[in-house]
């Protein structure tokens, strides 16, 4: 079913059945403040699959929430490589927070020789995940999307428009 959108999706032939957005409220237990805000879609868990649903939702014209219980940036043992393919998908450049470029990798089964495969173009980016994630998190929020996340006190905060080091969006 490629190419279907759900009814009322933005470029689908469908209008929207209702206004229905999702409201979200904080409450500060510091400040005492109540701030609520209304989005039309809330993406829970601000990692590369969340952050690029943010994104593309966001870019779409639809007000989004992106949140993650975690404190950001964080740390993950994981997730330090992306292909050369994901990274092509991606309508941005992620030269920002890669550390090195893979061109050769080195297959071997059981003890044998095996064989290395050499590319010309990368085949793998390097990267630590916690400024992956910073930098996938600041391209969802520009435009019509916020952040919310946990601060290093415990308590959540919600930032306003975060940016990339080079200034942009």
């Amino acid at each position: 079913m490629t190419g279907v959108r759900p009814r009322g999706w933005p470029g689908s032939a469908d209008p929207p059945e209702s206004d229905a957005r999702v409201t979200l409220a904080r409450h500060s237990t510091v400040t005492g403040e109540s701030n609520v805000a209304r989005f039309d879609v809330v993406v829970v868990g601000a990692g590369p699959a969340g952050s690029t649903a943010a994104r593309e939702c966001a870019a779409r014209g639809l007000s989004t929430a992106l949140l993650d219980r975690a404190e950001f940036p964080r740390d993950k043992p994981c997730g330090g490589g992306v292909t050369a393919r994901a990274a092509a998908l991606l309508p941005f450049d992620i030269d920002p927070v890669v550390e090195q470029r893979v061109h050769d990798i080195r297959f071997t089964w059981r003890g044998d020789s095996g064989f290395t495969l050499r590319a010309a173009e990368p085949l793998v980016y390097l990267t630590q995940r916690a400024r992956l994630d910073e930098f996938l998190v600041s391209k969802a929020v520009g435009g019509r999307g916020q952040f919310f996340s946990r601060s290093a006190s415990g308590r959540r905060h919600a930032p306003s428009r975060r940016r990339d080091r080079d200034g942009g969006r």
